[in-house]
């Protein structure tokens, strides 16, 4: 790696830190290239403007986070299995990179258009979730609907989760940097989703054959 391709990835490195913890508005190009030990000149030389560094940022932890939940939305197995492994990759890439979290809680957060690295990665995992919604409602295993309200339904819990994760630890106890709690946590999230979008086969209770002493007692009433 030469010393540009060096320089670039530090600040990348160093502004993602920035950003998750103090949003794009609240970080500094100076902040940003005293942590990555750069020049002032580095961000402009190598992005252009800040924004473009931002994008950069979105980029790297975006694409990765696709790439998994796409790898698991085409495993093998019925469509509501491919959800569960789908959310099982969201939820414990999100608690390995706890940054990403932080990133996309102060970019939503903002009332301004989302930024286009971060709406091509929303829409593709979007449209892959919708996709294994829209195979189970064909083949009966999923509920109808909307498969793109479906979608918010099977996302929300694991994002919330993930977005309340500190309040929760703190206050309940539900600690994700534990690993037997992260796990029992998953769990729960992914038997509730399922609970909530699987088809169930209806049963009516069987009518009994009506006997002759409640025929006689049917022609009573009647009568």
């Amino acid at each position: 790696m030469n010393e540009s391709q060096s320089t670039l990835n530090a600040l990348i490195v160093a502004a993602r830190a920035l950003f998750a913890r103090n949003g794009y508005e609240g970080t500094s190009i100076k902040a940003i290239t005293t942590r990555a030990k750069a020049n002032l000149g580095a961000v402009t030389y190598h992005f252009g403007t800040k924004e473009q560094l931002y994008h950069a940022v979105l980029r790297s932890v975006g694409e990765p986070f696709m790439e998994l939940l796409l790898a698991a939305a085409a495993q093998p197995g019925s469509p509501l299995d491919r959800i569960e492994a789908f959310v099982r990759a969201f939820f414990n890439h999100l608690c390995d990179h706890g940054e990403m979290p932080s990133l996309m809680m102060h970019e939503l957060s903002l009332r301004r258009p989302v930024p286009s690295p971060l709406r091509g990665i929303m829409g593709t995992v979007f449209q892959t979730m919708a996709g294994l919604i829209r195979e189970g409602q064909k083949d009966g295993t999923i509920i109808g609907g909307e498969p793109r309200l479906l979608v918010v339904s099977v996302l929300a819990l694991p994002a919330y989760v993930m977005w309340m994760r500190v309040p929760l630890g703190e206050v309940i106890g539900l600690d994700t940097h534990d690993h037997r709690m992260r796990e029992q946590i998953l769990d729960h999230i992914v038997i509730s989703i399922r609970r909530s979008i699987e088809a169930q086969q209806v049963k009516r209770p069987k009518r009994r054959p009506a006997t002759s002493g409640s025929r006689s007692r049917a022609r009573r009433r009647e009568s």
